[in-house]
């Protein structure tokens, strides 16, 4: 998730203003990062946004039962909820505690180069059918339409749905 924030902001792991990225729970307390929303929108000059950057649900030390009250998520005005590969059971449960606090959301399947180049070696699957594949059973099981699915790669910002996103 950090690596997103990151590249959403157009900046690199090390730079002084990015996110900590780690293979391990990164992010241990909610930090925000403002950025101009003219990175976004050319015609939103001298307006900033904020990117909040959120410990993973359903840890043991981030449980489901608490997350959406302890982090306060109902008061964003969007929620992106991320995964790097299928979405879990407790990605679900949070998408579907964010509909009922009426709290709009989008999901992001992230690292989708990864899929697309594993599926290549392993199968010689083609890459519009890999993100079919992973856009359809985002479709079924988190019952979202398309415009709210987005599959992207943070180190590849030109290409699959980043800039739509």
């Amino acid at each position: 998730k950090s690596s997103l924030n990151n590249a959403v902001r157009g900046l690199k792991p090390r730079d002084s203003e990015a996110a900590a990225v780690g293979v391990k729970e990164t992010t241990l307390e909610p930090t925000g990062y403002t950025f101009p929303a003219s990175f976004i929108d050319e015609s939103r000059r001298g307006v900033e946004l904020k990117l909040w950057d959120l410990p993973g649900a359903g840890t043991p030390k981030f449980p489901l039962a608490s997350y959406i009250r302890k982090m306060g998520i109902r008061f964003f005005d969007l929620v992106v909820v991320v995964a790097a590969q299928r979405f879990t059971e407790t990605d679900l449960a949070l998408m579907d505690e964010l509909r009922e606090n009426g709290v709009p959301f989008v999901a992001v399947r992230s690292k989708v180069d990864l899929e697309v180049r594993n599926a290549k070696q392993d199968s010689g699957a083609h890459a519009e059918d890999v993100l079919e594949q992973i856009r359809s059973d985002i479709r079924r099981n988190a019952l979202l339409t398309d415009d709210r699915i987005f599959l992207l790669s943070s180190r590849r910002t030109m290409e699959y749905d980043f800039q739509r996103f």
